[in-house]
């Protein structure tokens, strides 16, 4: 069993238990002994391999539940939950979108770009 199935099958039971409760990064770690904690004063994320296997977890089409990431703490998401955590990567998306276009029109407006045709622009854009 992998570590994210582990990490699911624990959230589903903490789900069944109390659906409105949010697990700490250090419970988990606790129960689960593929994570450690980072002890360090400085570190933000007390266990960054839970928010990397939350994302991958997340991201996988097969997985029919969404995990709901905050404060270093985690939970099966609601439907309202799920819609924040899908909210959340659409705004990250569209301030990349704007960063891309915002490069192409400084590009052009120097000339260091020319688009010829929309074929060029459709080739640039499947070269990303």
């Amino acid at each position: 069993m992998t570590r994210q199935t582990k990490l699911l099958k624990y959230l589903r039971k903490r789900y069944r238990e109390d659906p409105k409760r949010f697990i700490t990064q250090e419970e988990i770690c606790r129960d689960i002994d593929e994570y450690e904690l980072d002890l360090n004063p400085r570190s933000h994320n007390r266990c960054i391999s839970i928010w990397k296997d939350v994302q991958l977890i997340n991201s996988d089409p097969e997985v029919h539940s969404v995990i709901y990431y905050k404060n270093n703490c985690c939970k099966i998401a609601t439907k309202k939950e799920a819609r924040i955590c899908a909210d959340r990567i659409l705004k990250a998306g569209c301030a990349q979108m704007r960063r891309y276009w915002n490069i192409i029109d400084k590009a052009r407006m120097e000339g260091q770009m020319k688009l010829e045709t929309r074929e060029d622009l459709q080739n640039l854009l499947e070269s990303v």
